[in-house]
């Protein structure tokens, strides 16, 4: 009877192990999300989120937007020390592609400020990312913002 019990854990053990794409040092870690509202400007409002590179650098962030959703201005991009770290935005259907001029180092943590997005309630924004060397898009998690 041990045996099988042993042979059924490590079983269980491998469909945990193999089912995510992404190791767990690997993978982006998403730190934070929120809503920064400016005194000077209360019709203004930026949502932001921050994450965290893994053990591998981070060539684009991918932020899915639900029908309805819409950014009007821009999207910045800084590092720890609110320095910008080169990068572009495009919109593809309803996904927005942030891509950096070059892939951000290991462990860098970054600051990403949604200006001017527009809808009507709470929305999940699932984001995901494409590490250097591998082609495939990965998730890494969902934010929430209230809007």
């Amino acid at each position: 009877m041990p045996k099988v019990v042993s042979i059924g854990a490590i079983a269980l053990l491998l469909s945990f192990s193999l089912g995510s794409p992404l190791s767990a040092k690997e993978t982006p870690l998403i730190l934070d999300s929120g809503i920064e509202l400016k005194e000077s400007r209360p019709n203004e409002t930026t949502y932001y989120f921050r994450l965290q590179v893994g053990d591998k650098p981070l060539s684009q962030v991918i932020i899915d937007l639900p029908k309805g959703i819409e950014i009007q201005k821009w999207i910045d991009v800084v590092d720890a020390n609110n320095r910008p770290v080169g990068s572009t935005y495009d919109r593809n259907g309803q996904q927005v592609l942030i891509t950096f001029a070059k892939p951000i180092a290991i462990a860098t943590k970054l600051n990403f400020y949604i200006h001017g997005m527009k809808a009507k309630g709470s929305v999940n924004l699932p984001i995901l990312v494409k590490l250097e060397g591998n082609p495939q898009n990965q998730p890494i998690g969902t934010i929430r913002i209230k809007l």
